[in-house]
């Protein structure tokens, strides 16, 4: 009975733990859990801040998350890992999200793409569900794209 106790106290002070883990200013987590090698990537990349964040504190707990706010680094953050997804607004500073897009597909043709925007006109929507089914307008509700994510890695 005393060893059940034990393992009990153990297995609540891990979860505790897991729980309690903080997010740093990147939008990563980071606390007392190891990361395992077989958890999934995910890139995303947006210039709102705040979206960046919601995003990463959905699936802090399904993936690897790292943020980005230009295109420019999400190109260099794919150069220099591979990520299972990568989900990606269309207008952002500097290079468009239409260009990452398609360096994404020439460079890392395994990363799945989501596209999100605020401003999506006809044009755009059919350009985008050419390349990848996975388009989202803002705003949306992060359950559903939590769903979504869960499935798709």
């Amino acid at each position: 009975m005393f060893l059940k106790m034990v393992l009990y106290y153990h297995w609540y002070i891990y979860c505790i733990n897991y729980r309690n883990r903080t997010i740093n200013q990147d939008g990563q987590r980071h606390g007392s859990i190891i990361m395992t090698k077989d958890l999934k990537k995910i890139l995303i990349v947006d210039d709102e801040p705040l979206i960046l964040f919601g995003l990463s504190k959905t699936f802090g707990d399904i993936a690897e998350v790292k943020t980005v706010r230009t295109g420019e680094e999400a190109c260099e953050e794919l150069a220099a890992s591979n990520y299972d997804l990568c989900i990606l607004d269309i207008y952002l500073p500097g290079m468009s999200g239409m260009e990452v897009l398609e360096r994404i597909k020439q460079t890392s043709p395994w990363t799945k793409v989501m596209i999100m925007t605020a401003y999506a006109d006809d044009q755009i929507k059919r350009q985008v569900r050419k390349i990848t089914p996975y388009f989202f307008e803002k705003p949306f509700k992060l359950s559903e794209i939590r769903e979504i994510v869960k499935k798709s890695i």
